[in-house]
């Protein structure tokens, strides 16, 4: 009816934009061999997940091409690769190219999934059309794309998700009285996730 708006409709199309515009600027990481990956730690994550993949749901903690001869312990946290080669895993991908290009997408799962933390949080704080609005703007967000984009697996996407869901639970816990303890935890739960992603957490 006119005058009325879908707040499901309008954040799904957020959403679609979002991942439109994180698969458009990563078009170049297709090409007619495979995909191409944009930097030196892209290409290590994605040996780690493949190793993952064929190791589930074990990761390399050691890797004997790194400090050659010696090897070198990987003291780097695992959850993005674990979760790329879980995802692998689950669409039936155990080829090289095929647990590539379902890597390529992970990124642009993980930040379309942060645009709609992004919507709650600040609906949360303020109203629907700030939020709608904050939404559409971490689909803008330069910075954000580029470890959203297409190709990008690289484990920045996964930390700035579980960074904002952390957050998310956290304004919940304190806006929601009668469910605090549970967000409570779930804020926990998503800080030890983040701590599993990224070594500076």
């Amino acid at each position: 009816d006119r005058g009325k708006r879908s707040e499901g409709a309008e954040l799904l199309a957020v959403v679609l934009v979002g991942f439109l515009v994180k698969m458009l600027a990563g078009r170049y990481s297709l090409s007619e061999n495979g995909i191409i990956l944009s930097g030196y730690d892209d290409y290590y994550h994605m040996r780690r997940i493949l190793y993952t993949v064929h190791h589930f749901p074990g990761t390399l903690w050691f890797d004997s091409y790194l400090n050659s001869p010696y090897g070198l312990g990987i003291t780097w946290p695992p959850l993005f690769d674990q979760l790329s080669a879980a995802l692998s895993v689950v669409l039936g991908q155990h080829t090289q190219s095929g647990i590539e290009m379902v890597s390529a997408f992970a990124p642009v799962i993980f930040g379309c999934i942060a645009i709609i933390v992004v919507y709650y949080m600040v609906r949360e704080l303020c109203d629907r059309k700030v939020a709608l609005l904050a939404a559409f703007m971490t689909v803008l967000a330069p910075y954000y794309l580029l470890y959203t984009l297409f190709g990008a697996t690289d484990h920045h996407c996964l930390e700035v998700l579980l960074q904002l869901a952390s957050l998310l639970f956290m304004i919940y816990a304190f806006s929601r009285s009668e469910k605090r303890y549970l967000f409570a935890v779930l804020s926990g739960l998503a800080m030890a996730a983040l701590a599993y992603t990224w070594q500076g957490a």
